[in-house]
């Protein structure tokens, strides 16, 4: 699994329908696919953007790669508060 972080600020209400349209960037959403596909079996995989957001609150492992612009962090479990 791969994780992201991004803003996701863009929506529409559709008065006549009732309907709440969301629009996520595609970076987002693309960084966390791309973070999918390079990933190993059972691990959860964060990009550094969402380990800045973690690492208070779990302990997360600094993967040896760089993954297209970001480092690569795994997310082991969380912290004792």
């Amino acid at each position: 699994m791969g994780l992201h972080s991004g803003k996701f600020t863009d929506y529409t209400y559709d008065e006549k329908n009732h309907l709440l349209k969301v629009f996520r960037p595609a970076t987002v959403f693309n960084r966390a696919k791309q973070m999918e596909a390079e990933g190993m079996n059972g691990e959860i995989q964060t990009t550094h953007q969402t380990y800045t957001l973690l690492r208070n609150h779990y302990y997360l492992t600094r993967r040896d790669i760089v993954s297209e612009k970001t480092e690569v962090y795994i997310l082991n479990r969380k912290k004792e508060i």
